[in-house]
Formats: structure tokens, C-alpha cells, sequence
């Protein structure tokens, strides 16, 4: 069940992204992908010292 809040909003954020220029939507892809590559590999980081700490006797 969509909340009147939440459908407003998307509304605006697709409006929002319908004004962007090409340049402004291949910098915010550009900086999206970084930032989520950077999540990724912290989680990485993270998995692979939990998986050494699990294997130490």
C-alpha cells in the first residue's frame, strides 16, 4: 500500500530528474556508481576479516 508521502515524492524525484541536463544525470550516475562501489567493498572488507576471525582455532 503506497502512502500519498511516499507517490508525492517519487513524483517530484522524477520531475526532479526530467529538468537534469545529460551532464548533470552522467555526473549522478557517475557518483551513484562510486559510492555503491565503495559500500561494496567495504562489505567485502568486512565479510572477508569475519571469514579469517571464524577460521583462526
Amino acid at each position: 500500500m503506497k502512502s500519498k508521502i511516499m507517490s508525492d515524492t517519487q513524483k517530484e524525484l522524477i520531475n526532479h530528474c526530467r529538468q537534469m541536463t545529460p551532464e548533470q544525470r552522467l555526473e549522478a550516475f557517475v557518483t551513484h556508481s562510486r559510492l555503491m562501489t565503495e559500500i561494496y567493498l567495504s562489505g567485502q572488507k568486512h565479510r572477508n576479516k569475519t571469514k579469517q576471525e571464524t577460521k583462526k582455532p
